[in-house]
């Protein structure tokens, strides 16, 4: 009996919170129906996507290269213990100098593949929402989204996610100390 009516009261006060709240998930629905929309019209976004993810490991992969580079200036010492197959490194000052600089430079790097790749995102779905109506349904140009990205706007993404990985990167050395 207690449960009945404590479920009752709870089924009561969710109905009325979503009576109160009508207005915004009938707008949140309107969203994920342009996007639906969107995606549905759009299908070579993803062709963005794939395409940046390999420039991504690309970068990644030339970055091992330089990292196994800028490892390999530093000294390496044979341990005196005999037949000992190991060497211990000895790090220089200006060889982690370079490592760290490295590691800057990708995550930079990765961040700006990220927001370009955002940005060409934002921008062809702002063209097809701004380019729909109530009779007709938008057209979205990915190859005018990057032509934007590329050409009028590529020093703001650049200095955007430099912004972003300086902060990202002070904020890693002091988590770490």
């Amino acid at each position: 009996m207690f449960g009945t009516v404590t479920f009752g009261i709870l089924a009561l006060l969710m109905i009325y919170c979503i009576m109160l709240s009508y207005r915004a998930l009938k707008l949140a629905i309107d969203v994920i129906d342009a996007a639906a929309d969107f995606f549905v019209s759009t299908k070579r976004i993803i062709l963005v996507q794939i395409f940046f993810f390999a420039m991504s490991m690309f970068v990644l992969m030339f970055w091992m290269g330089a990292q196994l580079c800028v490892y390999s200036l530093n000294d390496f010492k044979h341990p005196d213990v005999a037949g000992s197959q190991s060497k211990e490194i000895v790090w220089k000052g200006s060889v982690k100098f370079m490592s760290v600089f490295l590691f800057f430079a990708l995550m930079w790097t990765l961040k700006f593949i990220d927001d370009k790749t955002k940005f060409i995102a934002m921008t062809s779905a702002a063209t097809y929402y701004f380019d729909s109506n109530a009779e007709k349904e938008g057209s979205a140009s990915v190859c005018k989204a990057i032509s934007f990205a590329y050409g009028s706007h590529l020093g703001s993404i650049a200095l955007g996610s430099f912004c972003v990985t300086v902060i990202t990167f002070l904020t890693f050395i002091v988590e770490s100390l």
